[in-house]
């Protein structure tokens, strides 16, 4: 891919407001079994940060995907949002997706990353849930965004631990529908 157009897009989806939501939710601070189906967050602190790592792992009904940040102690500041899968019945019945289920989490002021496209693809195949995890480049000011393509739509719940935890948590489970 062109590097031109890559700043281009990754700029046009950073400016792009959330859709479908019409104000975002300031990300609790303890998860609290609360699953949703729908939601648009935010959360951090205005700080510069590296993405160290990104982990997950099975829990009981759910599995937990969390994103730690060195440099810095707490996470910087974040818009998480879940897009449902865009999807159609065609007149047999069968489904058609225009657009899979995902997150979508933008990043301001992550200039550097530890993680590498290996390690995505390694996470996103442990997980039954996630199809891929896409780390896009940072661009002006260390703005980025991370995508999460998901198998089918899920109940999540997104937490970001204590204020001295530079970290952020989002579980999910099977929507089961």
């Amino acid at each position: 891919m062109n590097a031109m157009f890559l700043h281009t897009f990754l700029a046009a989806l950073l400016a792009v407001p959330c859709l479908g939501s019409h104000e975002a939710t300031w990300i609790p601070r303890a998860a609290s079994g609360a699953f949703r189906s729908e939601g648009y967050f935010e959360g951090g602190a205005d700080s510069r940060a590296t993405l160290a790592r990104l982990r997950v792992a099975p829990h009981k009904g759910f599995e937990r995907w969390v994103l730690d940040f060195s440099d810095t102690s707490t996470a910087p500041r974040f818009r998480l949002e879940y897009q449902p899968a865009d999807k159609w019945l065609d007149d047999e019945g069968k489904a058609h997706f225009r657009r899979p289920a995902r997150f979508l989490l933008r990043l301001r002021k992550v200039d550097r990353s530890r993680v590498r496209p290996a390690d995505l693809r390694r996470l996103a195949a442990k997980s039954p849930l996630v199809k891929e995890v896409i780390l896009y480049p940072a661009i002006e000011d260390g703005d980025r965004a991370l995508e999460i393509v998901l198998e089918s739509d899920v109940l999540f719940e997104p937490h970001q631990p204590q204020p001295n935890e530079a970290r952020l948590v989002l579980d999910l489970k099977a929507s089961g529908g």
